[in-house]
């Protein structure tokens, strides 16, 4: 994508992502988001934890980096699950091939693994989310934020006053395993992918942990803060929100 589109996607968010800045993620989020709608998941499905695929309960790349077992056995702890979806231009896909050292087309790859599993567990595979169809450009992610959601119920995309972002379920995963996908979608949005360098002490990456009470959102948190300090911290800015 070139760098005219590139600053265009960032500009659209800019007015959101300075408020928060200013006034804080917990007072922006007051003023100006409904809070029933944006923790009122219509679909219970999973899906990637991709901006580009809102809404329902996340797992990075619909499980493809854990085993078939250790999939099922996080989605079956989830409750009743609608189904699971894959999507077109998944980075998780991208990473399992290389991790796996398999040398096919990722998105085949990684709808192949979601069919497994969803016939594994007996539920429907929902489709092939296509490029058209994701919440973002294709081959480019314009999130600025992730949520660390610890509530499970959390959907950014429900209200237009908050910034896109990677969502990682917390609630459903333990808790290396969490703290894994919030690596890799810092490590996403901060790449060429992503808007890398545009994320500096001034416009900082959005880092919301969600947690259900006090003393949950402190534990999610302390768990944010364990991966952020891998990176420099001028290029992050960690919020929480009770629910």
């Amino acid at each position: 994508m070139d760098s005219e589109k590139i600053n265009n996607w960032w500009q659209k968010q800019q007015d959101i992502c300075r408020q928060i800045y200013d006034k804080g993620f917990r007072r922006y989020f007051g003023r100006n988001v409904n809070h029933k709608n944006v923790y009122n998941i219509e679909e219970k499905a999973v899906r990637c934890i991709d901006e580009g695929t809102p809404g329902g309960v996340h797992l990075a790349g619909s499980g493809i980096l854990l085993s078939l077992e250790d999939a099922g056995r996080i989605i079956h702890e989830i409750g009743h699950v609608d189904g699971l979806y894959s999507h077109e231009n998944c980075d998780v896909a991208s990473l399992h091939t290389q991790l796996e050292d398999i040398d096919e087309d990722p998105d085949e790859v990684g709808k192949r693994y979601v069919k497994e599993l969803a016939a594994e567990l007996d539920l429907p595979y929902l489709g092939h989310i296509s490029s058209e169809e994701l919440n973002r450009p294709p081959n480019f992610h314009t999130a600025r934020a992730v949520y660390y959601d610890g509530t499970g119920k959390f959907d950014y995309s429900k209200s237009e006053n908050l910034p896109k972002g990677f969502v990682v379920s917390r609630r459903y995963l333990y808790k290396d395993y969490a703290q894994y996908e919030l690596d890799i979608s810092i490590d996403t949005v901060f790449s060429s992918d992503g808007f890398a360098d545009r994320f500096d002490k001034d416009t900082p990456l959005i880092i919301v942990g969600l947690g259900e009470n006090k003393e949950a959102l402190e534990q999610i948190n302390r768990e944010i803060k364990e991966v952020v300090a891998e990176y420099n911290e001028e290029r992050v800015k960690i919020y929480g929100l009770v629910k």
